[in-house]
């Protein structure tokens, strides 16, 4: 349906799936992927799509828990590799518009050349964990993280190892995962900012566009 406020969500998610399915039948009809490869990818996207409403359950329970921490929250910052560092940056434009405190979205070499010099007791750390080569060199961060603040978090899919661990209830693998990573960091966005008094129903800044002609 029609997006009828200023932030995009279904719009955005939904042109992260067309690009997706529009990729894997190129994909399949250049013969660079068989039928049964093009069907598992479907079936995947197709559980993805099913899990939603459990994502976003499992999601309010994670808010309710930790709010008072987002409350206080001085700067928010997300590290992802691979696929998810697009995540990442909508996320960065995610929660800069609604929550509208400093928030940035890294990559994770990128944040362990420089960024990570930044880190203080205050800082919020969201960690997005996939299946991949470089798994380990994120979970290595994120260790040492927790060492110098206590307000970092994790999103991966799958079974969580402690409660600051935000469960997705999907299989999808890391070149997959935009696709539904991204939900949990939408209806964050939206709880923190209305949690911190920011109306988000209320236009701002409405001369902005004017004045950038």
């Amino acid at each position: 349906g029609k997006e009828r406020v200023g932030y995009v969500t279904k719009g955005f998610t939904a042109t992260v799936l067309t690009l997706m399915l529009t990729g894997l039948h190129f994909a399949y009809k250049t013969a660079q992927i068989d039928e049964t490869r093009f069907n598992d990818e479907i079936n995947a996207f197709s559980r993805a799509t099913d899990a939603i409403p459990e994502t976003i359950a499992k999601t309010e329970a994670f808010y309710e828990k930790w709010q008072e921490e987002f409350a206080a929250a001085p700067k928010f910052t997300a590290i992802g590799y691979g696929p998810t560092v697009g995540t990442c940056k909508e996320f960065e434009t995610k929660f800069s518009e609604t929550v509208r405190v400093p928030s940035q979205g890294l990559d994770l070499e990128a944040f362990m050349h420089g960024p990570y010099l930044e880190v203080n007791p205050q800082h919020r750390i969201f960690f997005l964990e996939t299946k991949s080569e470089v798994t380990e060199r994120l979970v290595l961060l994120r260790d040492y993280e927790a060492k110098y603040t206590p307000f970092t978090y994790t999103v991966k899919f799958g079974t969580i190892e402690n409660e600051r661990t935000l469960g997705i209830p999907a299989d999808l693998d890391e070149f997959q995962a935009p696709f539904l990573m991204i939900l949990p960091f939408q209806i964050l966005a939206h709880h923190i900012a209305e949690l911190k008094g920011n109306k988000l129903t209320e236009r701002i800044y409405t001369d902005f566009g004017m004045a950038m002609k």
